[in-house]
């Protein structure tokens, strides 16, 4: 008799089945989820508070791709945790459909994939990639309630601001509220003024400085808190700015293409003193 040999079924290597289990769940995750970004979609392309939301998911992929080397050396500890996350958010996500609230549904994909992260690799591989899941906070809504109160109450701290700058400054003119009088005309703070979308905006990038920075978490808290008054800060000057135009030109010139510009050039002040507050923290 001679032996037979039989060989073994060939074994997929585990690294050739990940970025299927992988492309079948990003599938899966995009169907779920696809009326939620619709709606996202919606939002960033008419709401200019939030015309940034379309550069937040490709940041958040860019984040993980810079991690590819350091998540591939991570050991593996699948946590049933993660299945109890994902099932809440697909509560949270069906609940919040029924009541058409988008930022929820946002939520909610937020809480799917950290479940999904948790299930499939862990605790430790999840708390790698935390943050870039929770960056993606920065593309949602606000409750226009709260929407509402934040608008109307940095209009009216710009409001003020800039009259109390242009005042010292020797302008005359006159506050009511939101509108501002002068010689010309009358100048009135609208929602567009408000710095809200300077502020989101100024906020997410400070995450990613924040992110970055080599100092101690302290350090990098304060880097990313220190975005909010940069932010009204630069708005107040902004405002200023129209005030000036309007007591020594116009109304009119103001409030037209000076104002389109001035929000852009504000901004990119404002990201410029964000840079110079880093360099002063060290980190």
């Amino acid at each position: 008799m001679t032996p037979t040999s039989t060989s073994a079924p060939p074994v997929t290597p585990p690294a050739a089945r990940i970025p299927v289990a992988a492309l079948l769940t990003a599938l899966l995750i995009a169907g779920v989820f696809a009326g939620t970004f619709r709606s996202l979609w919606g939002t960033w392309e008419h709401n200019p508070n939030y015309s940034h939301g379309f550069l937040i998911l490709p940041v958040s992929l860019g984040l993980l791709w810079l991690k590819r080397k350091e998540l591939s050396a991570v050991p593996r500890s699948p946590s049933w945790w993660g299945l109890a996350l994902l099932g809440a958010s697909l509560v949270m996500l069906v609940a919040s459909a029924r009541m058409d609230t988008t930022i929820f549904q946002g939520y909610a994909f937020i809480g799917a994939l950290a479940g999904l992260a948790l299930y499939a690799g862990g605790w430790m591989f999840t708390r790698k990639i935390l943050f870039p899941i929770g960056y993606l906070v920065f593309m949602l809504p606000f409750p226009p309630w709260f929407v509402h109160k934040l608008s109307f109450g940095l209009k009216l701290l710009a409001a003020r601001g800039s009259c109390s700058i242009s005042r010292a400054a020797g302008i005359p003119l006159m506050e009511d509220g939101l509108s501002i009088y002068f010689a010309s005309g009358a100048m009135r703070i609208e929602n567009a003024c408000s710095g809200m979308q300077s502020l989101i905006a100024l906020m997410a990038l400070g995450a990613l400085f924040a992110y970055f920075a080599r100092g101690s978490w302290p350090k990098r808290l304060l880097l990313f808190l220190l975005a909010i008054p940069i932010a009204l800060l630069a708005n107040v000057i902004r405002i200023t700015s129209l005030c000036f135009v309007a007591n020594f030109s116009n109304v009119e010139k103001a409030t037209g293409l000076f104002h389109d510009v001035s929000g852009y050039a504000l901004f990119g002040i404002a990201f410029v003193v964000l840079l110079a507050a880093k360099r002063l923290l060290r980190c």
